[in-house]
């Protein structure tokens, strides 16, 4: 929300201040709320383009890409924890408190592995290859002769285990790690993994201690919906929807205690509730009705 949009609605922090005076008042602007910058819309993924994540995505020497929008998530996040932290504050002190938390801000967080030294804009992190199949030798996907297998050595120790695995004895015995030569290595390595099944790869490097995955052709989530054990562990769940009938969503991503109680209802559509909630704090059914008609508030059914 823009500087001036809670304000024209009543909701700024001063107005909420003045009806609770220890209120904590979150703000997430695009650009934040001063600046040349902060009267413009944010969307994902034009902050992206912004802080120059879609050449990052892209990999080496690849024309910019539209990668995954994470300055959304990670402002909701950002923002949430600055909610806590005025939350802390308050508790200490008895205060109200104005927490400020701009879009711009989490892509900031986002790429901030990025810095400038010497006149070179360097990463801690390692960089996507041009081919866009990893970061390194031990941390990305190989093709095998009927798929792709995905491997995540972070260290050189799980690293030699990949290359005694995959490479011939005497090859392997005289490449000495870490390498300088990380581009060959990598080239190697794909020759050899072109020599057999994933299948097989997937066994023999599971054997060897080797972190991997088979890289699926297709979306996890129809098996995951089918799993039984995910059921059990209450991942997923079944409801019976007022618009769709019977279906299966995703369930409870948090435990709140070592053995949770299943959630028994399903997420309320919206305006579910509102008549309820309405003739809780008063309101008749005329007062409802005429909320309704006015748009103030949305009924549903």
């Amino acid at each position: 929300m823009r500087p001036g949009g809670a304000e024209r609605v009543g909701l700024d922090y001063d107005a909420v201040r003045s009806l609770n005076p220890t209120v904590v008042y979150g703000y997430s602007p695009g650009f934040g709320s001063f600046g040349p910058k902060s009267g413009l819309q944010s969307f994902a993924p034009l902050l992206s383009g912004f802080a120059g994540v879609t050449f990052i995505a892209a990999g080496v020497a690849n024309p910019p890409q539209i990668s995954f929008g994470s300055e959304d998530y990670y402002n909701g996040l950002l923002t949430a924890f600055s909610i806590l932290l005025g939350l802390i504050h308050r508790e200490r002190t008895g205060d109200s408190f104005y927490v400020e938390s701009p879009q711009v801000h989490s892509i900031v967080f986002a790429t901030s592995e990025w810095y400038k030294q010497d006149g070179q804009y360097r990463s801690t992190l390692p960089v996507l290859d041009h081919e866009q199949t990893g970061w390194s030798p031990g941390y990305r996907i190989y093709q095998c002769l009927d798929g792709w297998i995905c491997v995540a050595c972070t260290d050189d120790t799980r690293l030699r285990k990949l290359v005694d695995a995959v490479l011939p004895a005497d090859v392997a015995a005289e490449l000495k790690l870490p390498t300088d030569d990380a581009d060959r290595l990598s080239e190697v390595l794909q020759d050899r993994f072109f020599t057999h099944s994933v299948t097989e790869w997937f066994e023999r490097l599971t054997e060897a201690g080797v972190p991997c995955e088979i890289a699926r052709e297709n979306s996890w989530f129809e098996d995951f919906l089918r799993d039984d054990a995910m059921m059990e562990e209450g991942l997923v769940r079944d409801d019976i929807h007022p618009l769709h009938g019977h279906i299966r969503t995703i369930g409870e991503i948090f435990h709140l205690t070592r053995h949770p109680a299943r959630i028994k209802c399903r997420s309320p559509l919206l305006g579910e509730h509102t008549r309820d909630i309405l003739c809780e704090l008063g309101y008749d059914d005329g007062e409802i009705t005429d909320l309704e008609s006015q748009r103030v508030v949305r009924v549903y059914p």
